[in-house]
């Protein structure tokens, strides 16, 4: 990729562009783990009452119990790593798109005040300086 001028003149309005999170997005790890957590206790659970409801030997009761929360936290890790996979690549895609728009976008050039002047001063009004430092 070749360099391009990121200077605050020739990224112009790209600067005022939104780019932040919510509290929101920032908690919904803490909203995943608390549901996550919930359903693995309740689909656990119920398992296990499932089998004690067919038998009444406590081996077999605990194996199904430890089968089901071993096939959970199977079933929690690969889902959340396919989630977090596809964050990354959406993440990673984002972040191309705005090095694509920052290499290729148009420098903020002064508007054309060619008719502006008719039948006024010859001089050109100063404009105000750019929003950034």
């Amino acid at each position: 990729m070749p360099e391009s001028d990121t200077s605050p003149a020739a990224i112009g309005v790209h600067l005022l562009e939104p780019h932040g999170g919510s509290v929101a997005g920032r908690l919904n790890w803490l909203r995943a783990g608390v549901l996550g957590a919930n359903d693995g206790i309740i689909s656990t659970a119920g398992l296990v009452i499932g089998v004690a409801a067919a038998t009444t030997d406590r081996m077999e009761i605990a194996i199904a119990g430890v089968a089901g929360l071993v096939a959970g936290a199977v079933s929690m890790a690969l889902g959340e790593y396919v989630s977090v996979s596809s964050q990354r690549d959406t993440e990673r895609a984002l972040i191309a798109k705005e090095r694509h728009e920052l290499a290729t976008a148009r420098r903020p050039s002064w508007p054309n005040w060619s008719g502006c002047s008719e039948g006024r001063a010859s001089t050109k009004p100063e404009l105000p300086p750019p929003p950034f430092n």
